[in-house]
């Protein structure tokens, strides 16, 4: 007998409406009856919502389907109506769903929710699998007795899809006692995930679901990559330390016995992060170990297809006292079967994954590599026909739509093997990832340099079996070992190519993100193929319906979109001009409308001031996807153009360089733009090239360029510069500037807006903000290190912050497959980790207190106390003013030192705080800026209404926005 019960019936009351990504923001109108979690079922009650005929909804009573709740037709809802003035972003609705799980006797069960961003267990927040990744769970206690677990519902559109009527939002109850799981040792530890999730809403039948990753198996040269990485959960209730990870090759029969006789390969292992001691995962928490190894010895048949492998996690647990609780796991994996199994180890548990032999002649391969961040990522590549020794050849490089696996055939297969080139498929992190922004660019740009580092992987110089020798590992070459690994026509001593020279190709948010790389790194890319690609997530699915705009001051909205008007493709086309460009639409794409990518060729086109400079390339009666996007004799034709050496980039002798946000653009003609002079405010640099005569011999020429800025407060040559014999900023002249070249090969001017008004030869003063240290918040997720996530040690709401840190370490691992670490305020904290999390009140968390005094001069953000208890906080002040009352909160930047940033979530009381760490940036669209001021009563019910205060700190760390 099962040891719980979920009911089949669930009790529903909506819907009501929301905006695209408002819900982290409250705005719950139930929130003014109570909030849904305090009304019990009725069948009377009603409460107002303009979604539906008559204006007022009730509960409802529907059945689940094997813990599937929807699609859920809302019968009174006239959704094609209410779509006439407002499209579809009026189908974004939110419902809240009531069930009942009843367990027989004292448990703890693994829970998790796909297809939702939050429910509520005991009254306690839990943050869902949101997109059905399957990689996350989390370890709750249940009391023998009856529990109600309440599942706030959202219709993303962008997620579940617009224009379905009725519209098709669902979710999946995940429940599994953890005494029936995977563990090892003492019910202490989990690979993730212990099983293959059975929800509707896992579209991909990809490997890559899988939590333990490594690269594929080249036939005859050994595996495409020298990393790997599992993901554990600590399942147990004392800090677990990773202390070592063994590699093994095994076939079945030694896969038991051990026996060297059968094949059995051992490879030496290293932990990447072991340089800062012991990886230490958080009792509930899901960290992702990252591990190198190098070959021992042994070789794998030629025949073989599919790798079986353990990996051995050597495991320390210590409990509060310091003492070893236990020691040594084994994971072992099996790439075929992904049910699990006994592997005849009795520690031995299962994880999903694949490990292929592939023949990198005539398939694409997975290679993996350490991206930005230290974390192992993978991605996938596809050889050319022919290997040449052209090293300034393009590389294509392919990005994905929302949802897609990288490695998903249908996504390989649509793009051709070219001639020359390679093409290269990027993750950006995870299927949804971050719309190509931010972690998602940076994992663009690492799996071009991961590609060329594994060169020296491949054929001619490999390892491989010296069998006249006995079995020693020797370098040789291809000829003269095997025919395989290089074709007659290949050159020996081939390239890959130019990573500065680019041809990016992309489908539905993958063309959005095409579109996004040539605005903000167009040095780096020749051309570009986006299709289906949207203008930016605004437009996409409009903001307009969300709630707080009824509540909230509309310069405030303004504030807030700054925040991610860096993403603002059209505001940036200026920088692209000289980037050729094919974008492509089907012309009943119902999805993403063509409307989208013929806005950008009219905007492109108005910036060249040639009307038919860039054409849309139609493809007639078409949807969103046709199997020939990237495979017809349009495409390839563009292919070949801009991949023949002959082919060279347009260059320009005027051009108009645009931004928001200097720390997520490259160079731009050269051009680098470090410091802005009012962050975050858009800034310009306007460029003329022009020659003039230096005396009446015409033979002597002089290059001019003159530059007019805008908000602009430093800048950089880069080596993508052409140069110039003379230069004039502003009016101000320069010439000679080869005299002040930096190490790095670059000329850097700032303009001294304090004493002498004029711009100067020399760098951003080193103790002002520029493009390393800017924000907005969500910059976190660029940390080249594991997010430091910092809690109070003790007092009575220990536990309450330890699981807000589980909450925010589980989103970044969900969405972006990163790293994060959980310390307590009393423990030693590196400065090496750039972005440091603060939770709790000042009183709370020690070491808050104590950063936030360190910076006396810079520091405009501070609590006020009362007299008669210091500890107590009265008031959040932010500049000249202060913000008191119950229920106000605050997040917020702050400079810990040139190298670390630290972000303070905290407030007044329990409920300030938990009204700031909702707004915690976890998916795209968030409009957080650097720092806000919320009102935790205000927020539940008005959303936006319940901001008090937000903007973004200038150059000095001086506070300014809506205040």
């Amino acid at each position: 007998m099962s040891v719980f019960t979920l009911s089949k019936t669930w009790q529903v009351l909506g819907p009501f409406p929301i905006g695209t990504r408002e819900q982290d923001f409250g705005a719950d109108p139930l929130e003014n009856y109570g909030g849904f979690q305090k009304l019990r079922y009725s069948t009377g009650a009603k409460y107002p919502s303009e979604l539906v005929q008559g204006g007022f909804v009730g509960w409802t009573m529907v059945n689940a389907n094997n813990h599937t709740l929807g699609p859920i037709d809302f019968g009174n809802v006239r959704w094609s109506e209410n779509g006439v003035p407002f499209g579809w972003s009026i189908e974004q609705y939110q419902a809240w769903a009531r069930g009942i799980l009843i367990t027989h006797e004292p448990v703890q069960l693994f829970v998790q929710i796909s297809g939702v961003s939050e429910f509520y267990i005991h009254g306690t927040r839990y943050h869902g699998d949101c997109y059905g990744y399957n990689t996350t769970t989390h370890l709750v206690q249940f009391d023998k007795g009856t529990h109600a677990i309440d599942v706030r519902m959202v219709h993303d559109v962008r997620m579940f899809g617009g224009g379905k009527l009725p519209p098709q939002c669902q979710f999946h109850v995940k429940l599994e006692p953890k005494d029936e799981a995977l563990l090892y040792p003492e019910d202490c530890a989990v690979i993730t995930p212990a099983t293959p999730s059975n929800s509707p809403l896992d579209q991909q039948t990809s490997s890559s679901s899988c939590e333990l990753l490594m690269p594929d198996y080249l036939t005859d040269i050994g595996f495409a990559s020298s990393y790997g990485s599992v993901s554990i959960q600590n399942a147990g209730e004392d800090p677990m330390l990773v202390k070592s990870v063994t590699l093994c090759i095994v076939d079945d029969h030694s896969l038991e016995s051990r026996n060297k006789n059968g094949l059995f390969m051992e490879y030496k292992t290293e932990l990447i992060m072991n340089h800062a001691g012991p990886l230490c995962i958080s009792p509930g928490q899901i960290r992702p170990v990252g591990f190198s190894f190098q070959k021992e010895w042994g070789s794998l048949p030629a025949t073989t297809k599919i790798l079986r492998f353990w990996v051995r996690i050597g495991l320390v647990i210590k409990d509060s006292n310091n003492v070893i609780v236990a020691t040594s796991a084994i994971v072992e994996g099996d790439a075929m079967d992904e049910g699990g199994g006994g592997g005849g180890d009795e520690f031995a548990i299962r994880a999903t994954g694949s490990v292929r032999c592939i023949d990198w002649l005539t398939s694409a391969f997975k290679y993996t590599f350490l991206d930005y961040d230290n974390t192992v990522q993978y991605a996938m590549a596809k050889r050319p026909h022919v290997l040449n020794s052209n090293a300034s050849k393009p590389i294509l490089v392919a990005l994905h739509g929302a949802g897609v696996e990288t490695d998903s055939l249908f996504w390989i297969n649509s793009i051709p093997a070219q001639k020359h080139c390679w093409i290269i498929f990027p993750t950006g992190r995870t299927p949804w990832g971050y719309d190509w922004h931010g972690p998602s660019t940076r994992n663009v740009f690492k799996s071009l340099e991961g590609l060329a580092e594994i060169q020296d992987l491949l054929p001619p110089h490999f390892e491989c079996m010296d069998f006249a020798t006995g079995g020693d590992w020797v370098t040789v070459s291809a000829p003269h070992e095997t025919t395989r690994t290089l074709r007659p026509q290949d050159d020996r001593d081939w390239n890959i190519g130019s990573l500065d020279k680019l041809i990016v190709l992309g489908h539905s948010n993958g063309g959005q993100g095409v579109w996004h790389l040539a605005v903000h790194f167009p040095d780096k890319i020749i051309a570009v193929v986006p299709a289906a690609g949207y203008i930016k997530i605004q437009d996409y699915v409009s903001f307009a319906n969300w709630v707080g705009n009824s509540y909230s001051d509309p310069w405030l909205r303004g504030i807030l979109e700054s925040s991610i008007a860096e993403y603002n493709n059209d505001l940036h086309l200026s920088n692209m001009v000289n980037i050729a460009a094919l974008p492509r639409v089907g012309t009943q794409d119902d999805n993403v409308p063509p409307l989208h990518t013929r806005k950008y060729v009219r905007i492109l086109n108005g910036h060249l001031q040639e009307p038919a400079a860039i054409k849309t390339s139609e493809a007639m009666g078409q949807g969103h996807w046709w199997d020939t996007v990237f495979h017809d004799k349009t495409v390839q034709q563009f292919l070949d153009q801009h991949t023949s050496p002959r082919q060279e980039k347009k260059e320009l002798n005027e051009f108009c360089i645009t931004l928001m946000n200097p720390a997520g653009n490259g160079s731009v003609c050269g051009i680098h733009v470090e410091q802005m002079m009012i962050p975050y405010r858009l800034g310009k640099i306007k460029g003329v090239f022009s020659t003039t005569d230096n005396s009446s011999s015409s033979s002597k020429k002089t290059l001019l360029l003159t530059l007019k800025t805008t908000n602009i407060a430093s800048f950089r040559f880069t080596r993508h510069f052409k140069g110039c014999n003379k230069l004039i900023v502003d009016g101000d002249k320069f010439s000679h500037l080869e005299k002040h070249h930096t190490v790095e090969g670059g000329v850097t001017l700032s303009f001294d807006g304090k004493k002498s008004k004029r711009w100067k030869l020399e760098g951003s003063k080193p103790n002002e903000r520029h493009a390393a240290n800017y924000g907005p918040i969500h910059r976190m997720y660029e940390s080249t290190k594991p997010l430091v996530v910092i809690i109070p040690s003790s007092g009575s709401s220990h536990c309450y912050y330890k699981h807000v840190a589980l909450q925010i370490t589980h989103d970044w691992y969900l969405y972006g497959r990163g790293d994060s670490m959980i310390l307590y305020d009393t423990q030693a904290i590196s400065s090496n980790y750039p972005y440091h999390i603060y939770l709790g009140l000042v009183s709370e968390n020690k070491r808050m207190e104590s950063i936030l005094a360190d910076k006396p001069n810079t520091q405009h953000i501070g609590f006020e106390r009362t007299a008669a208890a210091s500890s107590t906080i009265t008031g959040i002040k932010v500049g000249d003013n202060v913000y008191r009352g119950p229920g106000t909160g605050i997040l917020f930047m702050h400079p810990v030192n040139m190298t670390t940033t630290a972000i303070v979530v905290s407030g007044v009381d329990r409920d300030g705080f938990e009204s700031a760490w909702h707004l915690l940036p976890r998916r795209t669209g968030m409009m957080v800026p650097e720092w806000m001021v919320t009102s935790s009563t205000d927020m539940k019910s008005n959303g936006l209404g319940g901001v008090l205060g937000a903007g973004y700190f200038d150059n000095e760390w001086r506070p300014f926005g809506y205040m």
